[in-house]
């Protein structure tokens, strides 16, 4: 075992390769938590900073402590409630008043709503599922897509409402202040006359001026273009100039949060050139942090000024000691801000992107779907996005098994000049070979098998002569694969196929619904039973085909259980074990599965409901699996879109 290797035979979650960081919704410290596209944010007077966070409003501490304060991240509803019991529908916006009340723009419901200090969620202005904006007291209001809050000196609620400005006082009337419903421009003058286009991000300043994000409209350019625009206490709209350097007024970008400091300076996320702009009181526009340009790419990196980078920073928000802290939306990270501009990566972890090279943390999976492991401890990944099949060592030495330049095609060859297209499945034998299902053009004509030998020889098993199997056979799509203990390899196309290693095609058993067409998932024990996913359930066939289901039913849900009394939620890989116990990757439970040859099951790695890849000790936290392999030692490795974990048992 190599010296880096030690902490990976530890029991416990280990990452192998690729990246743990990106999307979830996992509480936890700094670095272990997890954020879903997070967007609006606030501050309260202790300094604890909080975020909209799909459905759900996440709590920071002044030290990086994330909990989930109400609501539930991916689950989206109304229900008015105590913490965790409370339901939203897309918020957008938060705002803190001086009693550390949290109010929060709840976009889909078209609501306002309002949490207590002590977690306790209400209504507070609106009628759900209204569409229309009209004024009125509390949940007599009408509001259309909220996206933007700002709360004044003297506790009144300041509303982006599409085209208006709203007012709600602390007593619930809201009023229109500004703009009108219906009608669309960019228009500056008094604020009778002002129109907008499209409101966002809403922030004030110590003097009661009013800033609000105008997207603008890129379609019809001629409506007005997107900007910041000021509305003083008097009741004047104007637009601010754009860049330093840039012609007009017209803004470089697409603003969407607005947040001030203690001196009145203005900072806005401009989500589409990735960068935090700072306004001053005098109107002087400049870039804070990041690189200002244009680029659709998920990058993150801290540093100062231009050499940070963000992706569609979206929510921002101030603390009392001038600190920005951002919501990096497509990097599922909170950032922080110094006055002077260097930025850190507060809470999350952004998914590590690079190309492909020898070393665990420098691979980025593109649309990896099979996975499978050898005698010796190596993993092999089919990436279909990538046309490549993925080496990886026990040592996480990242290899392209083919040495291929990740272009599409069916040729057979040694190394280099080989080429697959989008691979699914992948199995090992015993002899070091390694199987691949191939989808390769021409369509439906050359899709098959492929076999890479242990000295990189790449060949094709079977192609369109798979329809030898029999009409019967309904394949159509190659997917997953399997190998038993005398070398036959089994393929889920539709059908379960069993194909000889001189390419014989039989149908061993038919699909028993179209739920299971859809599925294409299948692994063999010691004794040759097949297993495969049908629905919401895991069947066995026996090596006579006798099919019975071994644990599950049709309907999705977490539960553990003998047989029918378990639960799952879309399960994709399986795998077997020496003593004849089932692994499988519950995808839409974000856990690992075991089953016992009886038909027990139980959760063995993540929890239920929770998303994000977390390593350490066990349980552990996982997003998505979607692949799982078990070596000789026991040893479970498990394929995440982003990455390959191994896990070690106790």
């Amino acid at each position: 075992m190599a010296a880096g290797d030690t902490a990976q035979a530890s029991v416990g979650l280990h990452l192998l390769a690729g990246s743990i960081g990106g999307f979830g919704n996992v509480d936890g410290a700094g670095a272990d938590a997890r954020f879903n596209f997070p967007q609006g944010m606030a501050t309260d007077s202790a300094g604890n900073v909080y975020v909209a966070d799909n459905n759900a409003i996440r709590k920071i501490t002044p030290t990086g402590v994330v909990t989930t304060l109400a609501g539930k991240t991916g689950e989206s509803g109304l229900i008015d409630g105590s913490g965790l019991n409370a339901r939203f529908d897309q918020p957008t916006a938060l705002a803190v008043d001086r009693s550390d009340n949290l109010f929060v723009a709840d976009s889909q419901n078209q609501l306002i709503r309002k949490i207590s200090p002590d977690g306790i969620v209400t209504t507070f202005a609106g009628t759900p599922g209204s569409y229309n904006s009209s004024d009125g007291v509390g949940t007599t209001a009408r509001f259309l897509y909220p996206s933007g809050l700002a709360m004044d000196k003297v506790g009144n609620l300041f509303v982006a409402d599409r085209t208006t400005i709203r007012k709600i006082t602390p007593m619930g009337v809201v009023t229109t202040v500004a703009g009108k419903v219906g009608e669309e421009g960019s228009i500056d003058g008094a604020i009778a006359d002002a129109r907008f286009i499209s409101l966002s991000g809403l922030t004030i300043d110590s003097l009661g001026n009013l800033y609000v994000t105008d997207r603008g409209d890129i379609y019809t350019p001629v409506l007005g273009k997107a900007a910041v625009r000021k509305i003083t206490p008097s009741g004047i709209v104007t637009t601010l100039p754009g860049i330093v350097g840039s012609t007009g007024i017209s803004f470089t970008g697409t603003p969407y949060g607005l947040a001030v400091d203690s001196a009145d300076n203005v900072y806005v996320a401009d989500s589409a050139y990735n960068s935090i702009r700072k306004i001053t009181p005098s109107g002087v526009m400049t870039t804070l942090a990041g690189l200002d340009r244009f680029e659709y790419s998920n990058v993150s990196a801290d540093g100062v000024g231009s050499d940070a980078r963000f992706s569609s920073p979206y929510g921002i928000t101030t603390d009392t000691l001038g600190n920005i802290y951002v919501a990096d939306t497509y990097n599922n990270t909170i950032r922080k801000i110094t006055p002077a501009g260097s930025v850190s990566t507060f809470a999350g972890t952004a998914l590590v992107v690079g190309a492909i090279a020898s070393g665990r943390m420098a691979t980025l999976f593109a649309e990896p779907i099979g996975l499978a492991v050898d005698n010796v401890g190596n993993a092999y990944v089919a990436d279909a996005f990538n046309h490549t099949v993925f080496k990886i060592t026990p040592a996480g030495t990242v290899s392209d098994l083919t040495g291929g330049d990740d272009t599409s095609g069916l040729v057979d060859s040694t190394g280099a000049p080989a080429r697959f297209k989008s691979p699914r499945g992948v199995a090992a034998d015993n002899a070091g070979n390694v199987y691949v299902s191939d989808l390769a053009a021409p369509y439906f004509v050359n899709v098959g098998v492929r076999k890479i030998s242990p000295d990189g020889v790449v060949s094709t098993i079977t192609d369109g002569a798979c329809y030898a199997g029999g009409a019967e056979s309904g394949y159509f799509y190659p997917f997953g694969l399997a190998t038993d203990s005398v070398g036959n390899i089994y393929l889920a196309a539709g059908s379960i196929l069993q194909i000889t290693q001189t390419g014989i095609v039989t149908t061993f058993s038919t699909a028993s619904s179209l739920s299971e067409l859809s599925r294409y998932r299948v692994a063999t024990d010691r004794v040759g039973n097949i297993y495969t996913v049908n629905g919401n359930a895991i069947q066995k066939i026996t090596p006579a085909g006798v099919r019975t289901t071994l644990a599950g039913t049709w309907f999705a849900g977490s539960a553990d259980g003998v047989g029918p009394n378990a639960q799952f939620n879309s399960p994709s890989g399986l795998a077997t074990d020496t003593a004849g116990n089932v692994y499988v990757a519950d995808t839409g439970n974000h856990t690992i599965r075991k089953i016992t040859p009886a038909g027990g099951v139980t959760t063995i790695i993540g929890v239920p409901g929770q998303q994000g890849n977390i390593m350490g000790s066990l349980p552990g936290s996982l997003s998505s699996p979607i692949g799982v392999s078990v070596d000789a030692n026991g040893t479970i490795y498990i394929l995440t879109p982003n990455a390959v974990v191994k896990a070690v048992l106790p």
